[in-house]
């Protein structure tokens, strides 16, 4: 599924190994309430656009990329044997539960861009890993 325009999930949106994509200039994201956002089963979500997923669920081998725009993850998200990339853009978790915990296998990876979250919140990676290749920037 490709998202080229600005869109809203008010119910459920669950993704099974598929490939979702957010086009550069787009807006997807999830309603404050009532809302719910999973990846499962190797399924894949490519933002260069704006995202905001609100306690979603990434797991069983599925994986995040933020290739461009303002990715923001918060709320209580569950990180299971799930990647998440940051190539380029922004990757804001600044209003995820603290610690934000990413669990069972799963790999933070941040090549470029900017990782943000707050001074007191707390990253923790349970069988998981944190890989920084980027220059120039600031943790």
């Amino acid at each position: 599924a490709d998202f080229n325009a600005a869109t809203t999930i008010n119910g459920v949106l669950s993704v099974s190994g598929a490939t979702v994509q957010v086009a550069a200039g787009a807006t997807f994201a999830q309603a404050a309430a009532g809302s719910d956002v999973s990846l499962t089963s190797s399924a894949i979500f490519k933002s260069t656009g704006d995202t905001v997923l609100i306690s979603s669920t990434i797991s069983s081998g599925s994986a995040l990329y933020v290739l461009g725009g303002n990715t923001t993850i918060s709320g209580e998200p569950t990180l299971q044997d799930a990647d998440i990339i940051l190539e380029d853009g922004i990757l804001d978790v600044s209003g995820a539960v603290s610690p934000l915990s990413l669990q069972s296998g799963s790999e933070l990876t941040w090549n470029d861009g900017d990782f943000v979250s707050t001074p007191t919140q707390n990253l923790e990676f349970t069988g998981s890993t944190f890989t920084i290749d980027a220059t120039g920037k600031t943790l």
